[in-house]
């Protein structure tokens, strides 16, 4: 365990798992149907409907991500992109918000939202394949079952406290009545600055697939080989 903690780079790997994984709770098991009832003006059956985009952008973006990821030979420009999607789609979802606030309508359909909050589940919650993979391979084969069961710490605890906090935000600028389109346009706001941080520290990480670092990790976690055997030639030779 100590080996884990003490490398920086999970550390990136965790926050960045824990703003991209927060941003799509937040949606898919908070937000996201009373944003579309109240912003909008939709029906429930039309908001659960739009919901939907959530759940299938998880199944289908997963080997997506995975196959992409292997075919650029990186994982780290897969969630850097995953990161900058997340932010500009977080921003545009509280510019529409906050127009809803007079016109009380997206001016988008419902079919072009559909495909952006596909495009937003797969940047937010499909890219979890990917940072499970990239802190697989920060360490040795040993450790990987334990980095994995360590980084599900950081998105699970800080979803949580991002929900008690989007909760708490919803209800201070609502009032007593219930959340109007301003109140969750500060909401996506809150998720792009979370995309922008996670943009931050993807940048600052370090690429971990077998195509660009070779036997890198190799060099630190285990010792380096011995001396050549002797030529069979020599005394003292096995």
């Amino acid at each position: 365990m100590k080996g884990i903690l003490t490398e920086p780079y999970f550390y990136a790997v965790s926050f960045i798992s824990a703003l991209l994984w927060s941003s799509y709770l937040v949606v898919a098991g908070l937000t996201g149907k009373s944003w579309m009832t109240n912003s909008f003006g939709w029906t429930a059956t039309q908001a659960s409907t739009q919901l939907m985009s959530l759940s299938l952008a998880l199944v289908v973006g997963s080997p997506i991500l995975s196959a992409l990821s292997d075919s650029l030979k990186s994982r780290r420009f897969v969630v850097i992109g995953a990161s900058i999607v997340t932010s500009l789609l977080s921003f545009w979802f509280a510019f529409i918000s906050e127009a809803a606030e007079e016109t009380t309508t997206t001016g988008v359909s419902q079919a072009a939202l559909f495909v952006a909050l596909v495009l937003y589940g797969i940047a937010s919650s499909a890219i979890m394949s990917i940072l499970y993979t990239t802190v697989k391979e920060l360490f040795p084969v040993a450790l990987a079952g334990t980095a994995v069961g360590a980084l599900n710490i950081f998105p699970f605890l800080i979803c949580a406290i991002c929900q008690t906090v989007h909760s708490a935000i919803l209800k201070s600028i609502g009032g007593d009545s219930d959340p109007t389109g301003h109140a969750f346009a500060v909401s996506w706001a809150i998720m792009g600055v979370f995309g922008v941080l996670a943009l931050v520290l993807a940048i600052a990480s370090r690429e971990t697939h077998a195509a660009k670092v070779g036997t890198f990790w190799a060099d630190r976690f285990h010792s380096p080989p011995g001396p050549p055997p002797l030529p069979a030639c020599l005394p003292g030779a096995l």
